[in-house]
């Protein structure tokens, strides 16, 4: 009920991490008009409507839908009095573990300028999160100050355990002087905030962005987790070698190429979630698209229509197109171009690497060490993903273009041709 002390009867409440209903129910209860309830995941979804003893997603008052928050940010029109993002992500530290990005991205600074964007001039923002650690509320608060201009007012609300763990809540508006006027307004809820208020102390900690979404990562850095398993995988390609490979002379050119591809899918699959926001849906398309790239590549291969040179061309020209394009140009477009423009323009790269390796592949004097090339260059692709910790996600682009291009060096003439071009 907090955020309804904040604005009481709103007309319009948007809610971001809906869950099972209790704060749809809390909008209903505070007095609002209209309620978009956004939660992602259709099981809670369907367990509110069956369980929730105060049926708030069968009230005509709240529009309830199944998809991802800022998705559902980057299409919606209306204007809101409130958006309360609700404890949408797992609050689990796992930044040496998995770093899981699912809900990174609602906390980013792109996504908190859409929804500054969405607040009517006097609308206000109430965002929860557990911190558990310090530095995320600093970076929580540094992000949210950089958006609005401003210290996000910012207090620690605490139950006795029975009504769950409560958190911290960041709020904030467009006009600083909304809140402030709030509270001289409401002398509890002043005393409240300001006995339960929390600060951070200025610090370099950086800000969330969609290229650097690792909230539960504490600086730019490689993951422990991360070093110690791509120093066990090589470890044990190094000594294992002789037995590997045996007489086999090792395929570079189809190493590296197979890196390059398994760093440009994850980057893309990065992108397609900025666009379409729910899992499933973006590995459909982010799959179907590379596939129906890679077929077509086989055809022209097979037909013999085009040359490995002109695709190499064609490959450096997509994945410069990849680094420059912005993405939200795409999330202007409804659904259905948008899946088919996008899908075509993001995934070119796959056509083009794909011709060159169906080419290489099919003149390759030794196939199984060409396949095997590509598959250890794929997991090695994989690995090197951690470096998006360090560097962004933007920087992956720059690293699957630099594997490609150790590809095309290494089957080359002039640095000695294993496979024929």
């Amino acid at each position: 009920m907090i955020p309804y002390r904040f604005k009481p009867d709103p007309e319009n409440v948007l809610i971001i991490g809906a869950g099972g209903g209790n704060d749809a129910y809390g909008a209903i209860r505070g007095g609002a008009k209209n309620v978009d309830a956004v939660e992602i995941d259709p099981v809670i979804v369907q367990i509110g409507k069956n369980y929730h003893p105060n049926l708030p997603y069968q009230d005509n008052r709240v529009n309830l839908v199944t998809t991802d928050g800022r998705a559902f940010m980057e299409k919606t029109k209306k204007r809101y009095d409130l958006i309360v993002m609700g404890l949408a992500d797992s609050h689990t530290l796992s930044s040496s573990l998995t770093n899981l990005r699912l809900d990174h991205y609602l906390y980013t600074k792109e996504s908190l300028e859409k929804a500054k964007l969405l607040l009517k001039p006097d609308g206000i923002l109430v965002l929860s999160f557990e911190v558990p650690r310090e530095w995320i509320g600093q970076r929580l608060s540094k992000t949210v100050t950089e958006v609005f201009g401003y210290n996000p007012t910012t207090f620690e609300v605490r139950s006795d355990g029975a009504f769950g763990w409560g958190g911290y809540f960041f709020v904030a508006s467009k006009d600083p002087n909304v809140i402030t006027n709030i509270l001289a307004e409401q002398p509890d809820l002043n005393r409240f905030v300001k006995a339960n208020g929390r600060s951070f102390p200025p610090s370099t900690i950086n800000p969330l962005t969609d290229d650097w979404p690792y909230l539960y990562l504490d600086f730019p850095r490689l993951p422990a987790l991360h070093l110690i398993i791509a120093g066990i995988a090589a470890a044990g390609l190094f000594f294992g070698r002789k037995a590997i490979f045996k007489n086999t002379k090792f395929n570079w050119p189809m190493f590296w190429w197979g890196a390059g591809f398994m760093l440009f899918e994850f980057q893309n699959i990065t992108k397609f979630s900025l666009l379409f926001g729910l899992t499933w849906q973006t590995n459909i398309i982010v799959i179907s698209a590379a596939l129906i790239m890679i077929l077509l590549a086989n055809w022209l291969v097979e037909r013999k229509t085009i040359s490995s040179r002109f695709m190499f061309v064609g490959l450096t020209a997509a994945l410069i197109v990849q680094a420059v394009i912005p993405i939200r140009l795409f999330n202007m477009m409804s659904d259905v171009p948008k899946i088919l423009i996008a899908g075509t323009i993001l995934n070119l790269p796959f056509f083009f690497g794909g011709a060159v390796f169906s080419g290489w592949f099919k003149n390759a004097k030794d196939k199984k060490a060409a396949f095997a090339g590509n598959l250890l260059g794929s997991a090695a692709g994989g690995l090197m993903e951690m470096f998006s910790f360090l560097l962004g996600i933007k920087a992956i682009i720059f690293m699957a273009a630099a594997m490609y291009g150790l590809g095309w060096i290494g089957a080359s003439k002039k640095f000695g041709k294993i496979i024929k071009r």
